[in-house]
């Protein structure tokens, strides 16, 4: 079977009525298949070998992008095969991905408004995950700007430390 198609089966045995958490988890299969197989095209035989024999324990989906889009969990996976393939550490691996940072920061303004910095980060992460997709919605940039040079960095790399232990990657 072609990657995918075991999902699609599933589906189609099942009906396209599953729902909840088993829907979820195959659906989000399918998309870390499909990520996966897109890698197979990037990278030299050799280097998609330990892609493939790492990645697909890596990609679980954790609480923080269980519940996000695909569009949200493929980006992820990329950022996950991506270091794969670089040859990351384990604690490389371990550390939250974009799209977690992403996650974390949505949750947060689930509790209280963002303050204008998280917002730009938050701006900043969606171009970068969804691009097109949402670079028309968010034509606000002057709203987004950092207020000195490595402002934005320097909060993803406080967000990438909150959710240190909490990626369900640690080694």
């Amino acid at each position: 079977m072609r990657p995918g198609e075991a999902t699609a089966v599933f589906v189609e045995v099942m009906g396209t009525g599953m729902g909840g958490a088993v829907g979820d988890a195959f659906r989000k299969m399918g998309v870390a298949e499909e990520e996966l197989a897109a890698a197979a095209e990037r990278y030299p035989r050799e280097t998609w070998e330990r892609v493939n024999d790492v990645a697909f324990a890596l990609l679980c989906p954790n609480d923080l992008l269980r519940t996000k889009s695909d569009d949200v969990y493929a980006a992820h996976c990329r950022e996950l095969i991506d270091r794969v393939a670089a040859g990351a550490s384990d604690r490389a691996l371990a550390e939250a991905t974009d799209a977690e940072c992403l996650a974390l920061v949505m949750a947060q303004a689930t509790k209280a408004p963002l303050t204008r910095e998280y917002a730009a980060l938050a701006h900043r992460l969606f171009c970068k995950l969804l691009g097109d997709k949402v670079a028309r919605l968010l034509e606000v940039e002057d709203d987004y700007r950092e207020a000195w040079p490595g402002e934005l960095d320097e909060l993803l790399s406080e967000a990438r430390g909150k959710l240190r232990g909490r990626t369900g990657r640690e080694v």
